[in-house]
């Protein structure tokens, strides 16, 4: 027993120590260990913080119409079917509703308002003469004197039995009634039982100082017809023996739900049901009105979609960094092997040798999971500040926090890490040093991916994939259902390229090693040492260089897929927004029912969506037009436009429903769009596309200058109905309130024009004066812009209102805007980009691990060849070739398989949204400048290896590398 507790003892001095002799090579598998569990960390960690900005944003977003904060919760009693309490069961209700910790709802809370009120009484002079003069009910209302403006008189005083009773009257209901400060009235309830009967002094009249404030929960004007007292007077009037007075009641409390996580939504909710029982059990008919369920648990579901798709999404990722982690393993327990070997041969016994790695991998592991909670929260704000693929900017959104379970989620991830570092020692701690020799003189064994043909199993569902998604779009897995072909929502539309990426890549290193036996043939008939030589030593040795040039395959794949897809989708939302939006700012007549943003059956974006204030002018305090706006815009001269801050270019644009008829056929809807055509093009630049016609805009822009009727047609309705360049049609326009037919002749045909759609109603583009000479004058039209980068769309939209025209929401920024921020987007791109720094990152440390290791292990070969007459140069050249030949073995495949991946599936990855989501054409974009970014890199690696190799070189020395040997 003693025994083995002293050579437990001595382990941990000796692991520290072998951690010391290898610090570079441990301080590499800490940092993939590191960035492994940073990765499992932030994703959860991102998931509830975005979930939670959705939270507030469809909490809020109810604040249009309703101040109350997100988390307010209302109760209230009252209905037409329930009958009225006593004072003291709503006393008793009060308890629980007025006070939420009290009912299980233990989350910070500002004292809450709290109302009641009687049934509506009859008011009559004093003397009782005469009808009456309204009816109103007696209520109080907690906390009002605070948020009112006192119009005339003063706040009543508290009721004390004798005298009359003072109240508060609404300024609406006082003028409505002619109700003056000091008048006295007499109150009296008409039912049958106990009965209210008291004289009422009008002591002050009140308005609302902010009806828009969070204290009201109901509108101001509920309380028009109250007489509002102090609360003690209200009960002393209310709390009378068998008398049933209260008819409404109401609490209101603002949680404050900041702290509330996703994992916390079941426990509220529970809490929140608990509540609202008991408390329909002190008062039945009590019901909740108002509370953050419905939004909770969309969060929490949410947040649980989220987290799972962006997990799935980190796998290849998370596979890259573990395959690291295995390489710089195995390059540690190969510097080690020979020491493991004697320790073998001198008696130890391999539990002991592996207990030895064993320490040392859960040392490295503690530190990993230390560094990599900190690191998730930071990956996990890079995320959440992403922009676009490697674009980062500070958003203002909630910040990400550590989650309670984050610290298991870190060791969760250390414990899957060990096997990849258990294993290679494992292997190596059954060696002896006679076996350990006999291995290392040459490893033809292939490695155990390809002896278990992984590289084809993976082709086999990669290949799937791709056939579902080339059949339908979609892939189908047996029992389980997606029911959207989003890329952002659907993980398994990346699920097959991600395969695709591992299988071509282990099958392009399947045949390398024959690629190499064939160029050293080749090699060997031409003259010179050094290139033969680095070929036949890589032909010969595929384990050598196979980890490093699998790693930096996998790396470019990866790399040339991801920047492809994340510049595709970019490019195709700021296309998709300005063919949306068309040009940088519509102004359009505020009493225009149709526009450019909805003619072709488009919508414009809510009020909601945007945060532009684009209310006042001649725009109603309803957010709805005037019914009479001006249309004296219409003789302002368009050069009144580019004197507005930031206008670089405006044109008219008037969209009109017509009928189109060719020849003798039948009438059919169709969309017009007269327009200006020396000013269009320069307005539609960034908007315009060359694919959408097969000539340039400003091209088509110049046929319209041929004749005054000269027009633009769709395509697909020209070959619908036949119709060629120079052929006549009708069409049907009343943009005037007056029918007329007017003859256009076709000039050319496009495929899409902004703002309108192929699959959608035929478009007509004409010459504007034409249209408004045809039709005997002017009638409204729209105002395009274009701006400079750095323009105001709110300085804009007020110049706008100056004119008497309103921006049309949905401008390409504010789309574009809508469409980045996207949880699942954003998600993507922030782990995509974060993927991309941690594999290169890896790819650099795991190269030059590689680089030191094989010249250190390769010292006594080295020294062998310069014994026997190499010069150093032709060394140095040697390692060169190497070097070079395996990132070029390594890059050129990976970057093949990146591109062809790229082909196959990214144009399964459109985002489809929209009424015509195949519009505008998806297009793939092969991101060559971040290939180019990567090899530059790879570049970069490769000449700092290739100088330390030959400063290295220069300083050995024959007799020291030979006596040495593998000792070094």
């Amino acid at each position: 027993m003693l025994r083995q507790l002293t050579i437990a003892l001595s382990f941990p001095p000796v692991i520290w120590r072998r951690l010391l002799s290898h610090f570079g090579l441990a301080l590499a598998v800490w940092s993939g260990m590191t960035l492994a569990v940073g990765m499992v960390v932030s994703i959860p960690v991102y998931a509830e913080a975005s979930g939670y900005r959705i939270l507030l944003a469809a909490l809020t977003e109810r604040a249009v119409a309703d101040p109350l904060p997100p988390f307010a919760m209302v109760y209230r009693y009252g209905g037409a079917s329930d009958p009225s309490i006593s004072w003291q069961q709503y006393l008793l209700t009060d308890q629980l509703a007025g006070n939420l910790p009290a009912a299980g709802i233990d989350l910070p809370a500002p004292p809450g308002v709290r109302f009641a009120a009687t049934e509506k009484l009859r008011v009559g002079f004093p003397d009782g003469a005469g009808r009456e003069v309204l009816f109103a009910r007696i209520g109080f209302l907690s906390g009002i004197e605070r948020h009112i403006q006192i119009v005339d008189g003063d706040l009543p005083r508290p009721f004390t039995g004798d005298g009359p009773l003072d109240v508060l009257v609404s300024e609406t209901t006082a003028a409505k009634n002619t109700l003056l400060i000091d008048d006295l009235y007499r109150v009296e309830s008409t039912g049958r039982g106990p009965r209210i009967d008291v004289l009422v002094r009008i002591a002050g009249i009140w308005r609302p100082a902010d009806a828009d404030a969070s204290y009201w929960f109901q509108p101001p004007s509920t309380y028009s017809d109250v007489f509002l007292v102090p609360e003690e007077s209200f009960a002393l009037i209310a709390d009378v023996p068998d008398a049933r007075f209260v008819t409404l009641a109401a609490w209101y409390t603002a949680i404050d739900g900041s702290s509330v996580r996703s994992s916390d939504v079941e426990r509220l909710r529970e809490r929140i049901a608990t509540a609202t029982a008991d408390i329909q059990q002190r008062l039945p008919g009590a019901q909740l009105v108002r509370s953050p369920m419905e939004a909770l648990e969309r969060h929490r579901d949410q947040v649980r979609v989220l987290t799972v798709t962006l997990a799935l999404f980190a796998v290849p990722l998370l596979v890259v960094i573990g395959y690291f982690v295995l390489q710089v393993t195995e390059m540690t327990v190969a510097r080690q092997q020979q020491e493991m070997a004697i320790l073998r041969s001198r008696g130890s016994s391999r539990w002991q040798v592996l207990g030895l790695a064993l320490g040392e991998v859960l040392l490295l592991g503690a530190a990993a999971w230390a560094a990599g909670l900190p690191l998730g929260w930071l990956l996990a704000q890079m995320i959440a500040w992403t922009v676009s693929f490697l674009r980062f900017a500070p958003l203002d959104a909630p910040a990400p926090a550590l989650l309670p379970a984050s610290p298991w989620h870190a060791l969760a991830t250390v414990l899957l890490a060990l096997p990849a570092v258990v294993i290679p020692a494992l292997s190596a701690a059954g060696r002896t040093i006679i076996s350990y020799k006999s291995e290392r003189a040459r490893a033809t064994r292939p490695p155990l991916w390809q002896r278990l043909y992984l590289d084809i199993l993976l082709l086999i569902p990669a290949l799937y994939g791709y056939q579902q998604l080339r059949l339908s779009g979609m892939i189908g897995v047996p029992g389980v259902t997606v029911g959207t072909d989003d890329p952002f929502r659907n993980p398994l539309l990346l699920l097959a390229p991600a395969l695709m990426v591992f299988a071509g890549t282990l099958v392009g290193m399947r045949f390398l090693p024959l690629l190499l036996r064939l160029l050293a043939w080749i090699a060997g008939q031409l003259p010179g040492v050094a290139l033969v030589t680095a070929l036949r030593f890589l032909s010969r040795t595929p384990g050598t260089y196979g980890g490093p040039a699998l790693l930096v395959a996998l790396t470019l794949a990866l790399a040339t897929f991801t920047s492809s897809m994340a510049l595709t989708l970019d490019r195709y939302s700021e296309e998709r927004a300005y063919y949306r939006g068309a040009a940088d700012v519509r102004l359009a007549y505020p009493g225009a029912a149709i526009t450019s943003a909805n003619i072709a059956g488009d919508r414009e974006i809510a009020p909601a969506e945007t945060s532009l204030d684009l209310s006042g002018g001649t725009l109603g305090t309803t957010g709805e037009a005037d019914t009479t706006p001006s249309t004296a815009y219409m003789f302002v001269p368009m050069e009144e436009y580019l004197t507005i801050p930031g206008v670089t270019g405006a044109t008219r644009v008037a969209p009109s429903k017509t009928d189109i008829i060719v020849g003798n056929n039948s009438a059919i809807s169709g969309i017009f769009y007269g327009v200006d055509r020396t000013t269009l093009a320069a307005v539609l630049a960034d908007a315009w596309r060359p694919d959408y016609a097969d000539e340039s805009l400003g091209a088509l822009m110049n046929r319209l200058a041929d004749y005054p009727d000269a027009a633009l047609v769709s395509e697909t309705f020209a070959t619908q109905q036949g119709l060629r360049i120079g052929d006549r049609f009708t069409l049907a326009m009343n943009d005037r309130g007056q029918t007329q037919n007017i003859t256009f002749t076709v000039v050319g045909m496009l495929r899409y024009f902004p703002t309108l759609y192929d699959q959608g109603p035929p478009f007509v583009i004409g010459n504007l004066d034409y249209s408004f000479d045809s039709q005997g004058g002017l009638y409204p039209y729209e105002v395009w812009l274009s701006l400079a980068p750095d323009a105001s769309l709110q300085t804009v939209a007020a110049a706008g209102i100056g004119y008497g025209l309103r921006m049309i929401r949905s401008t390409p920024q504010t789309l574009l805007d809508l469409d980045l921020r996207r949880p699942e987007r954003q998600g993507l791109f922030g782990l995509l980009s974060v993927g991309f720094l941690a594999t290169t990152m890896v790819t650099v440390i795991g190269f030059v691990a590689y680089t030191l290791l094989s010249f250190q292990r390769r010292l006594v070969e080295l020294g062998v060849l310069r014994a026997i007459g190499l010069s150093t140069r032709q060394l140095s050249m040697l390692l060169v070739f190497e070097q070079m030949l395996v990132v070029g073995f390594g890059a050129a495949p990976g970057t093949a398989v990146g591109i062809l991946t790229s082909r196959l599936f990214i144009p399964f990855l459109q985002v489809r949204t929209g009424v015509y989501p195949e519009t505008p054409p998806f297009v793939v974009q092969i991101d060559w400048e971040r290939i180019a970014l990567v090899y530059g890199i790879s570049g970069g690696l490769l000449a700092a290896t290739i100088v330390v190799i030959v400063l290295l070189l220069h300083r050995m020395r024959i007799f020291e590398a030979v006596k040495l040997g593998e000792a070094v």
